[in-house]
């Protein structure tokens, strides 16, 4: 068995509501996936699976998920040990842990393309950092997050599938793990 990380885009469905994360792992489990548990209510699965293939399963989860709770949306899918790996990366270690909340990574389901990257440097203001780490962008926002112009050109159909989530969030689940 291999152990997995699937990240959600979004939590919320087409009816307003907000995916609660009991069902979500009960719909891991229905699917065969051993020892599922959720981290944080953000839409972060741990699972054990016998397949290998993090994009045969996130291709099962997408289609199982939008069957299920009638929405499509981004499933991300990254072994444990890509996980811990992810994890170990961030370029802003030097930053105090006071800053964890506004550190950020976007993970991606493929690298970021040089085209994307350079979209993403062209957003970058005065008070942001942008790394890309293993064609992940891992961003430091000085001062907020939300609203800003590199936070804005996150977007899936500019950058390709992924999802952000805070330091804070990475490190829960690389100690789940």
């Amino acid at each position: 068995m291999t152990r997995f990380v699937a990240l959600l885009y979004s939590i919320s469905l087409n009816d307003g509501a907000r995916l609660k994360m009991e069902p979500f792992r009960q719909f891991a489990e229905g699917l065969g996936l051993a020892n599922p548990r959720t981290v944080l209510s953000t839409g972060n699965l741990i699972f054990d699976s016998a397949a290998r293939s993090a994009p045969k399963l996130t291709a099962m989860l997408e289609v199982a998920f939008a069957e299920r709770f009638g929405r499509r949306i981004d499933i991300i899918v990254r072994s444990g040990k890509d996980w811990q790996r992810l994890a170990a990366a961030n370029p802003f270690v030097d930053l105090p842990d006071s800053e964890a909340s506004r550190i950020g990574v976007r993970v991606m389901r493929e690298p970021l393309t040089a085209q994307a990257r350079a979209y993403l440097a062209s957003k970058v203001t005065g008070t942001e950092k942008l790394v890309v780490v293993d064609g992940d962008p891992w961003m430091h926002f000085a001062d907020k997050v939300a609203g800003t112009p590199l936070a804005n050109a996150l977007g899936s159909r500019r950058i390709g599938a992924g999802t952000m989530r805070n330091l804070n969030c990475v490190r829960k689940i690389a100690a789940a793990l």
